[in-house]
């Protein structure tokens, strides 16, 4: 039986070997370990993985990253599959050719070895079978029933040709081999096309999926707050999980070498009392709030290695230096989320003469802007993957959005409209943090239209416990009690609001706390997201 298995498994690598030659077939896919790819290709198997590229900061696409391109299919010498595509780049390679060539000589091995054997001991007068002494028997060996009618004495190449029996039983064992095989390739290509639907549906409305903007680009704070004075003040103070608190003045931030800034809030007064500049070239989870963003005629995020940020309540000034860097942020691999800013592009070294533009954000970007006004820009944007959501236009220049790929989501933003198409999603009614979403979810409900339900079904918020994590940031007290009471039914029952700071210099004060809870998210609320994160969302 072991050497029938061998010659089965013998002649089904051989087919294996011939069917690799006429079938192309490349699959690929990223997430936040790296991307990795498998392929069958002209008699090689190949399986490559990368981990993520050291310059990538943050994996501003994560799961959502894929597409099914078939006019870039790589060519086979008879047909053309599609890629599931979203990585490159090879640290393996096994050409199966090599692989069918060692089965082939292996099992042709063991065919001979045991020919030689049987021919050996039917020459000695033995059974072929188990090696019994036959010269005291006529017909049968005694020991195993084996039949003594054989050709002698056996010779090359007659004794190697199968017999009828073994002919039909090889057969079929490679048939069940080949069915079998058949079966388990369709199943792997209709799970693979399964996770492809995912996948681009994922991608597509990830424009909507604000809990991954929040969890993205919202620090982790663990209570320690830092009060600079006004002037100049650096990154050597900011550690990670700090707040640090600017009073009414005119600051300037310098990043120095050293670790990567994240997890830093930095808040001001207003942005009528406090004013700050600063060049965030490399940053992760970092809150700007309640500022004036003085550029002086250069980007105040300039993220050509990705990164996350948050803006609230900011207005973002003096970008317009007439020049290449004329934009307020640019980047690549860039995730921002923008509540209640204004953005204008009227100031700098150019005012009068020329406007400035609010972003250039080339590669794999996502924005979601809401509740901010955009005025005086030449161009609004540069960005696969926006959602505007209650934003406007303003200012005399006209509206030049500069959308060339990806897909582009708007409610309540009747400005934004450009009079010209543009690859933009529908309209959504509801966003992910609405409280009619929030009740949906918490329900378990189908939802009312048809992007609710595809954004209950692809994402699944009512189980996933990101997503109630998201919404404990919410500004609204009803919401945050709603999402405590779900992560405690998804054991996760919380912490203590307060936490210890690093050092006496950073305990905050009685008035520290008061100021900082009387912002939307209460600093208690924001120290107990912080430790939820680390548990539910450890990604760094």
């Amino acid at each position: 039986m072991r050497f029938r298995i061998l010659v089965a498994a013998s002649i089904s690598f051989c087919l294996l070997v011939a069917l690799t030659y006429l079938v192309w077939f490349v699959a690929d896919w990223e997430n936040s370990s790296g991307r990795s790819r498998i392929s069958f290709a002209q008699g090689r198997a190949l399986y490559w993985h990368n981990a993520p590229a050291r310059t990538s900061r943050v994996p501003s696409q994560g799961v959502y990253r894929a597409l099914v391109d078939a006019n870039n299919s790589p060519r086979g010498p008879m047909f053309f599959l599609p890629i599931w595509k979203t990585g490159t780049n090879a640290d393996f390679e096994l050409p199966l050719i090599w692989l069918g060539l060692a089965t082939i000589t292996n099992s042709s091995g063991a065919y001979l070895a045991a020919w030689r054997r049987s021919s050996r001991r039917h020459r000695k007068g033995m059974c072929t079978a188990c090696g019994y002494d036959l010269r005291g028997s006529i017909e049968r060996c005694p020991e195993c029933g084996t039949s003594r009618d054989l050709a002698s004495p056996l010779r090359w190449p007659l004794s190697i040709i199968p017999s009828r029996a073994f002919v039909t039983a090889t057969c079929s064992w490679v048939a069940i081999i080949l069915a079998a095989s058949m079966i388990l390739v369709c199943i792997v290509i209709g799970w693979m096309g399964r996770l492809q639907r995912l996948a681009n549906e994922r991608y597509a409305l990830s424009g909507l999926d604000v809990t991954h903007f929040i969890l993205t680009t919202s620090p982790r704070l663990r209570g320690a707050v830092i009060h600079p004075q006004p002037g100049t003040f650096t990154s050597a103070i900011t550690a990670p999980g700090s707040v640090v608190l600017l009073d009414e003045g005119a600051y300037v931030f310098r990043h120095v070498r050293g670790p990567l800034l994240h997890d830093v809030a930095i808040v001001g007064l207003s942005p009528a009392k406090t004013t700050l500049s600063l060049t965030l070239n490399s940053a992760i989870r970092v809150r700007l709030q309640n500022l004036t963003i003085d550029c002086k005629d250069n980007p105040f995020i300039d993220f050509r290695g990705g990164g996350s940020v948050s803006l609230k309540n900011c207005v973002i000034v003096n970008y317009n230096s007439g020049a290449g860097g004329s934009e307020a942020i640019e980047g690549s691999d860039t995730v921002l989320m923008i509540e209640n800013c204004t953005i204008d592009g009227a100031g700098g070294r150019q005012h009068g003469r020329s406007l400035g533009n609010a972003f250039d954000l080339r590669g794999t970007n996502q924005v979601f802007a809401r509740n901010s006004t955009f005025l005086n820009n030449s161009e609004i944007c540069r960005s696969n993957c926006i959602t505007f959501d209650g934003c406007s236009i303003g200012g005399s220049s006209p509206l030049r959005p500069y959308f060339e790929t990806g897909i582009r989501y708007i409610r309540n933003s009747p400005t934004i409209a450009a009079p010209v198409a543009t690859p933009d999603g529908p309209a959504f009614d509801l966003a992910m943090d609405d409280d009619a979403f929030v009740e949906i979810a918490r329900n378990h409900d189908a939802g009312s239209d048809s992007i609710t339900r595809r954004l209950l079904d692809i994402f699944n918020p009512s189980d996933d416990p990101r997503y109630w994590l998201g919404m404990l940031r919410s500004v609204k007290p009803e919401i945050r009690a709603i999402a405590t009471a779900e992560l405690k039914r998804l054991n996760y029952p919380g912490f203590p609001t307060t936490a210890p700071a690093t050092n006496s210099s950073t305990t905050p004060s009685a008035a520290d706390i008061a100021r900082l809870n009387s912002l939307p998210v209460p600093f208690d609320v924001e120290i107990t997201f912080g430790h939820l994160a680390e548990q539910i969302d450890p990604r760094k």
